[in-house]
């Protein structure tokens, strides 16, 4: 059950890099808009820790990326653009 938890965690750290890298932003930049310091970025992109379910909720909202990709792996990263109609 561990070996699948770290597998799991390892691919979230991934998603999130991945993120980081499309927003074209180093961690201390991506760390900067998340009031995080860059080690917790760095932990989070090697599954070292998870990242706390607000800034997963965070990152989906201000980023336009889909949960279920970045938690899951699931579908495309970002989401449709949502309208003001």
């Amino acid at each position: 059950m561990a070996i699948e938890r770290n597998m799991t965690m390892n691919k979230l750290g991934e998603r999130i890099k991945q993120l980081r890298e499309s927003l074209v932003l180093s961690q201390a930049e991506f760390a900067g808009k998340l009031g995080v310091c860059r080690t917790t970025i760095q932990n989070w992109e090697r599954g070292d820790i998870p990242p706390p379910a607000n800034y997963i909720a965070h990152l989906c909202a201000k980023q336009n990326v889909c949960a279920n990709w970045l938690l899951l792996g699931v579908g495309e990263m970002r989401g449709k653009a949502v309208s003001d109609e």
